[in-house]
């Protein structure tokens, strides 16, 4: 799910052995809560003014928060650790 969206979406390369549990981990320390949610919708197709009213937020705030969510997941490295390697 969030491999696919990396990579298509924001020409994100994912390293093909991180599975999604660990790369939701990752995403989750990363972002925070309210921009989890808005990945989770953009991801899922849910529908944008529902999501503004359940955060509290309005659409300009939503921009803010998005770009906010392409800068960081530019900025992660998703290659496996190598400590994680086996």
């Amino acid at each position: 799910m969030y491999r696919e969206f990396l990579s298509k979406t924001l020409n994100i390369k994912v390293d093909s052995l991180r599975d999604e549990l660990d790369l939701k981990l990752t995403l989750k320390a990363r972002l925070t809560k309210k921009e989890l949610k808005i990945l989770n919708a953009l991801i899922n197709g849910g529908d944008i003014k529902e999501l503004c009213n359940r955060l509290n937020i309005d659409k300009k705030r939503y921009i803010e928060l998005k770009s906010k969510i392409d800068k960081k997941l530019k900025k992660i490295d998703f290659k496996r650790n190598k400590t994680t390697q086996s």
